[in-house]
């Protein structure tokens, strides 16, 4: 089945209508080009597909920027204006909220982060720290999450430090299109170490 399967792939992408017979004698694919294939196993009905060049389209992944979708950056940029005022105006007297940025140890780009603190510290290094990583290739740290800061913070005595790593959303159209799928973001977070290292109350061990 895994063979039948990869020659079919092979044929579509090579625009080659493909037909699988079905039936107790198995089949095997039979395809031209230009036209439709025929082909039936003894006791089966022939099974037929034909190339899609538009779907094919859709399923391809392009690293080149000019292939991905369009977005509304200054769209994007309100929202997170938005969810900056509300991780402030909910946690006020709650816990500490900080916007910062660090440099990232691939090439030095600059990463947006929020830090949640507790407001009373515990002293030198009083307390452990969580890097917290956002879903979704183009997102960015939302309100959506705040009941989890609410816990991990106030609650817990954790500090959480939260990348806007590149490639996230509300940081204009050059910061989203700095994606590397699986590269240089993952190094962004990692990097986020470079920062909470500057806190004396996190405890780094």
């Amino acid at each position: 089945m895994q063979i039948r399967i990869r020659i079919a792939a092979a044929l579509l992408l090579a625009g080659t209508s493909v037909s699988f017979a079905q039936g107790t004698g198995g089949g095997t694919p039979t395809g031209g080009r230009g036209g439709r294939a025929g082909g039936t196993a003894s006791g089966g009905r022939g099974f037929q597909g034909q190339m899609d060049s538009v779907r094919a389209r859709q399923l391809y992944v392009s690293t080149n920027p000019k292939d991905l979708p369009g977005a509304n950056f200054a769209q994007q940029i309100v929202q997170k204006n938005r969810t900056d005022s509300i991780w402030f105006a909910r946690f006020k007297g709650v816990l500490e909220v900080r916007k910062v940025t660090y440099a990232s140890r691939a090439d030095g780009l600059t990463i947006p982060a929020y830090v949640f603190a507790p407001l009373n510290k515990r002293g030198p290094n009083g307390h452990a720290a969580m890097i917290w990583v956002h879903q979704g290739i183009h997102a960015n740290w939302d309100e959506s999450l705040l009941p989890f800061v609410k816990e991990a913070v106030a609650d817990r005595g954790y500090v959480l430090i939260t990348p806007d790593y590149r490639g996230s959303t509300g940081f204009g159209e050059a910061f989203y299109n700095a994606q590397d799928y699986g590269g240089k973001e993952v190094v962004d977070v990692i990097s986020a170490m470079d920062f909470l290292k500057t806190l004396p109350y996190v405890d780094m061990a």
